[in-house]
């Protein structure tokens, strides 16, 4: 799955999203999805590719 993803926050760590980072999307303690910045178009969206898990 592809989605885009930005900040909402001025201040957010938007260095981290450089293509190539890895991240992880938790809930509570839990991993729920693992991905991978793609690139980062002009219009700042940054593109992640991610594999969710099973619940």
């Amino acid at each position: 799955m592809t989605v885009s993803f930005r900040f909402l926050s001025p201040d957010a760590p938007v260095e981290l999203l450089q293509p190539g980072s890895r991240f992880e999307l938790i809930e509570g303690e839990r991993v729920v999805a693992v991905g991978e910045v793609q690139f980062n178009d002009e219009t700042g969206s940054v593109h992640l590719n991610n594999q969710r898990f099973p619940e």
